[in-house]
């Protein structure tokens, strides 16, 4: 079971690695940034960017997570864009 002391180690890690929050109903979000997330002690509210590629600051929407429906916290892995010859 985590907690939000368990979220808040991820987000201050340094340096900082992006990684996703996998809930017990399937869906899955990605944290790409550490101010993308507020954690409380039942929730953890996340900013929505308007384009999954877009890193600005400016949030869409929010959603808010209980952690006790977390169930793995998991490495995003982000794929490398390869050079055109």
């Amino acid at each position: 079971m985590f907690t939000s002391h368990d979220i808040v180690a991820e987000l201050r890690a340094k340096p900082f690695a992006p990684f996703q929050i996998a809930l017990s109903d399937g869906r899955a979000y990605d944290v790409v940034h550490p101010d993308q997330a507020m954690v409380t002690r039942g929730h953890v509210v996340l900013g929505i960017p308007p384009d999954a590629a877009e890193n600005s600051g400016v949030f869409e929407d929010t959603v808010k997570l209980a952690i006790l429906h977390v169930i793995e916290i998991r490495p995003l892995r982000r794929q490398r864009s390869r050079k055109q010859k």
